[in-house]
């Protein structure tokens, strides 16, 4: 499985040709976006003061054939003008993607 691992302040857009999913071998390929999200918390205030997962930081837009996550490094949901994209494509670009943050390990 390969690592990617993006730097604080990387803008931009990076197009993952050769992406693998989880099987039966391993996790499959891992986003590495510690440093880009310092600022990320696991879990934010709803609209009704509960705690709900924070959903602010990354955004995962599939297409059936490509797909995309876009990345908000503040956390304030702008997506429109995420400073980072990730393109992913390939046989395994519609399977969830292991991706490090501050916090611990998820998928995307």
């Amino acid at each position: 499985a390969d690592r990617f691992v993006f730097k604080a302040g990387q803008t931009g857009t990076f197009v993952l040709t050769d992406i693998d999913g989880p099987d039966s071998s391993g996790p499959g390929d891992v986003l590495d976006l510690t440093a880009v999200l310092g600022n990320y918390t696991a879990s934010r205030t709803g609209p009704n003061g509960a705690e709900v997962p924070n959903d602010q930081f990354i955004k995962r837009v599939d297409d059936g054939r490509v797909s995309t996550i876009l990345v908000d490094v503040d956390g304030g949901g702008d997506f429109q003008n995420a400073e980072l994209t990730i393109v992913l494509t390939g046989p395994a670009s519609q399977q969830p993607v292991m991706w490090v943050n501050p916090v611990g390990v998820l998928l995307v």
